[in-house]
């Protein structure tokens, strides 16, 4: 595995790597606590109001599962914002076959960072597009061209 030959390379450095490790570690934490919420959302039976409620309930459960209050972390999504908790009553869930939710984290700063968080597709390919079209979208500016694209981040978490 790529993650933990990595992981103890960065063992071998110095106390800034180490802390880097760290980082990334809570980082994987996180996603993978985000993982299983959604899962155990999915599993529940009933309409897509039934489930958004419990996506909401089990985000407050600090004793369960822990992701409204947190140890400041890096956004995986974007490492200069650091993120605090997830806040439980703004969590919504989109119409959709996967059901993808719109979490709000909380910054270190007090600022709000809206996600969508979508379990149980590949996003390799969405990720590699909007990067080339973030991409153009800047070349073009330079060329004081503006289309107005409003592209957003995407960060593949697995291959399924």
């Amino acid at each position: 595995n790529v993650m933990r030959r990595f992981s103890q390379a960065l063992l071998k450095g110095d106390k800034s790597v180490r802390v880097m490790r760290s980082l990334l570690a809570a980082q994987q934490t996180f996603v993978d606590r985000l993982v299983q919420l959604m899962k155990a959302v999915q599993r529940e039976s009933g309409n897509r109001k039934k489930k958004t409620e419990r996506l909401q309930s089990l985000l407050a459960d600090n004793e369960k599962v822990n992701l409204s209050e947190i140890e400041p972390i890096p956004l995986p999504l974007e490492p200069q914002i650091r993120i605090k908790g997830i806040i439980p009553e703004t969590a919504t869930l989109f119409k959709s076959a996967l059901m993808p939710a719109k979490l709000i984290f909380k910054t270190e700063d007090g600022e709000q960072y809206p996600v969508i968080f979508k379990h149980g597709d590949d996003l390799r390919q969405d990720q590699l597009i909007l990067q080339i079209i973030s991409l153009m979208d800047k070349l073009l500016r330079k060329e004081n061209l503006d289309l107005k694209l409003t592209p957003y981040k995407v960060l593949a978490t697995s291959t399924k």
